[in-house]
């Protein structure tokens, strides 16, 4: 049965883009009528449309107003991690500073007028004291004076907000952000740690990145993290750390009267193994399957170019094209809840699925259709040779390909997806790399207000991967104890190895505490059942710290 989804290599490509082409049909012809007839939901997500030209903004995470409590889990709609980051990037910035920076700026420019005034009267009153002293005998002349009408100074109206400049882009063009910050401020004061002279200090870099972004239409923003981990028992390694630092952004290509030229992504990365082993080093010793954490690095220290890609949208964004350096794992089998070491799960199986098989940052393409708000279908292809430190071009010409495609479903709490994938025969680093293929499923729901449930299942051949079948589940709680950015969560994993031929079972908890705007802590506890890489059978807990900075 699974090699249902072995493709011969000549003509994965085009075994792609024909799916694309049929489930675009199938789900384009009875959705357009049900929109046609349809109701004042798909008007008002056009007017919606129409009120927030930001680019930056993803249209799927642009939220009804009735649902804006900024408590509740954020539902992803799958788009990619530069553009969640960005998002994100906007809520760290505390608008009480902002507001105290403009008061003092209105204050000043009221001052000078005053200045100027006294100037000029008194220098006319001294050339008058001339006159009159240079012309003694000549008797004085009255003057009729015109009597000129009070100018009365028109006052701000008090109950309007008038914003300045950074203020003032977010309410033109992303007004959501301001009402989700405004309704943040009211429903949660309180936070652990007040950053006040934090933002101070970093007031004249987000008024860099403003002026940036109105004069080039470029967003920018940066994150730090650091992770550490230790293990019980006698091992060797029994501790890893690692240290991530990321710049990146999103470049408008177009101005707002001009014909849309789509949009430039890009992320720089610098990454440092502050401990003497790789979190692949420590994952062995441990005895797991999968690593521990999903930021790996082999090197001691490595910096690279990791995206750099074009995105356009058609068809009135029924249809978007991504082409360029991409990071594959932001369009295939995501989820909401678990997915991501940076914010999440910290190990593999709750992070990510470890089984997929998808290419490293590499030079590709995806297309993505989605006809409406409740389906949508991703088809691509990346280098199966890709090395994420390089442009890709020399590798990618000799015409090994991953191909990949995802049909999901989004409905209005949650979302539900299926991937297939396929990789040609190669070779990486002088070491051969099998055909294969792969499929996986995906979802996550929010269950209750605050709670969401998630799920993965993942089959790989095992001619490509160690770890043939993968199931995970969880749920995770948004503010457990009404602090905003606070998320608790809870994971269980199996995974069978087809090397030894054993099961693996694991189980992690964490929790994230929004220590500031800016920075997040999160302890965790990992513990792996029959480690199957270790011939110590007993149970490996791994406690693990992380914090997180972004600005």
């Amino acid at each position: 049965m699974y090699r249902l989804f072995t493709i011969n290599k000549k003509h994965s490509l085009l075994y792609m883009l024909l799916v694309g082409i049929t489930m675009s049909v199938l789900l384009c012809h009875p959705l357009a009528q049900g929109q046609s007839d349809s109701s004042e939901s798909g008007k008002a997500a056009t007017r919606s449309k129409e009120n927030t030209p930001d680019p930056n903004t993803p249209p799927e995470q642009v939220q009804d107003k009735t649902q804006e409590d900024p408590n509740k889990p954020a539902v992803s709609r799958d788009s990619t991690d530069i553009e969640e980051l960005l998002v994100e990037s906007k809520k760290t910035v505390d608008q009480e500073v902002v507001r105290e920076q403009k008061e003092k700026r209105e204050a000043k420019a009221a001052e000078k007028p005053d200045k100027e005034e006294v100037t000029t009267e008194t220098e006319a009153v001294i050339e008058e004291k001339k006159e009159v002293t240079a012309k003694p005998d000549v008797p004085e002349v009255p003057k009729v004076v015109e009597k000129k009408e009070p100018v009365v100074e028109e006052k701000p109206d008090e109950t309007k907000i008038v914003p300045d400049s950074d203020e003032a882009a977010d309410v033109q063009q992303d007004s959501t952000d301001v009402e989700e910050l405004i309704e943040e401020v009211k429903i949660t004061p309180r936070q652990r740690f007040e950053d006040e002279y934090i933002q101070k200090m970093l007031l004249p870099y987000n008024n860099f990145k403003q002026s940036l972004y109105d004069k080039h239409r470029i967003s920018l923003a940066m994150e730090q993290v650091l992770i550490y981990q230790r293990a019980t028992g006698g091992r060797r390694p029994r501790e890893q750390s690692v240290y991530n630092f990321s710049l990146f952004g999103l470049w408008q290509l177009s101005e707002e009267d001009q014909e849309d030229r789509g949009v430039v992504g890009f992320l720089f990365e610098e990454r440092d193994n502050v401990t003497r082993h790789n979190v692949e080093d420590f994952s062995r010793e441990v005895g797991s399957t999968f690593r521990t954490h999903t930021l790996n690095s082999s090197e001691r220290s490595r910096t690279a170019f990791r995206q750099l890609w074009w995105r356009k949208k058609y068809a009135e964004d029924t249809v978007t094209l991504t082409i360029g350096k991409l990071h594959h794992a932001s369009y295939y089998n995501r989820n909401a809840y678990a997915g991501s070491s940076r914010t999440h799960f910290l190990s593999s199986p709750f992070a990510r699925n470890p089984n997929r098989l998808l290419p490293q940052d590499g030079l590709g393409a995806n297309v993505k259709i989605k006809p409406n708000d409740n389906y949508y279908l991703s088809v691509g292809f990346g280098d199966a040779r890709s090395d994420l430190k390089s442009s890709g071009f020399d590798t990618i010409q000799d015409g090994d390909l991953m191909t990949m495609a995802e049909i999901g479903f989004t409905p209005k709490d949650g979302n539900y997806r299926f991937t297939i994938w396929h990789t040609d025969e190669t070779e990486i680093d002088g070491i051969p790399s099998f055909e294969g293929s792969g499929f996986a499923f995906s979802f996550d729901h929010e269950l209750y207000e605050k709670v969401g449930v998630f799920g993965r299942y993942g089959y790989t051949e095992p001619e490509v991967q160690d770890m043939t079948n993968f199931v995970s589940a969880g749920f995770v709680w948004q503010d457990p104890w009404g602090i905003a950015g606070d998320l608790f969560g809870c994971g269980v994993s199996w995974d069978e190895n087809s090397d030894t031929d054993e099961d693996e079972f694991a189980f992690e908890v964490f929790h994230r505490m929004q220590a500031t705007k800016m920075l997040q802590v999160t302890p965790s506890i990992l513990v792996i059942f029959e480690p199957t890489r270790s011939e110590k059978t007993e149970p490996v807990a791994v406690f693990g710290l992380r914090a997180r900075m972004l600005f």
